[in-house]
């Protein structure tokens, strides 16, 4: 998913881009598959899936949007949303808690939360260390 991001970032045309436009084929392929071969049928295969071509398919048209404060904050927390929501929706269900509205936002703030405590914590600090480092030996 991250490859496609970066390969989008390049060049957001699907129909010229070939690592994403043949990614966008396999994955309706393998989304397919997974109706048709039930070993494909594990837990999140479809979502993920449904997902991932989503992502392709929404992604060059968003890109031609003014960027904005959102963007950047989000984009900012995106991969540290990516690992921390699954810790936060294992916790949850250790806990016995339902799948409800309710608690699926409350799922997503703590996801949000525990991504901006990385990103502001580690990441940005490992970021603004690199670039230091770089400009020593430019």
């Amino acid at each position: 998913m991250f490859c496609c991001g970066s390969f989008l970032y390049k060049n957001n045309d699907i129909r010229t881009n070939q690592p994403v436009k043949y990614t966008l084929i396999f994955s309706c392929l393998l989304l397919a598959a997974t109706f048709l071969y039930t070993p494909l049928i594990l837990p999140y295969n479809r979502e993920v899936l449904i997902g991932l071509i989503l992502g392709i398919i929404i992604i060059p048209l968003l890109i031609k949007i003014k960027r904005t404060y959102f963007d950047e904050f989000f984009g900012n927390l995106s991969y540290g949303l990516f690992l921390s929501h699954y810790l936060v929706i294992f916790e949850f269900e250790k806990l016995g808690i339902t799948w409800k509205l309710k608690w699926i936002l409350l799922m997503l703030l703590f996801s949000i939360f525990l991504s901006a405590i990385g990103f502001f914590g580690f990441e940005k600090p490992a970021i603004a260390w690199r670039k230091k480092i770089r400009n020593q030996y430019n």
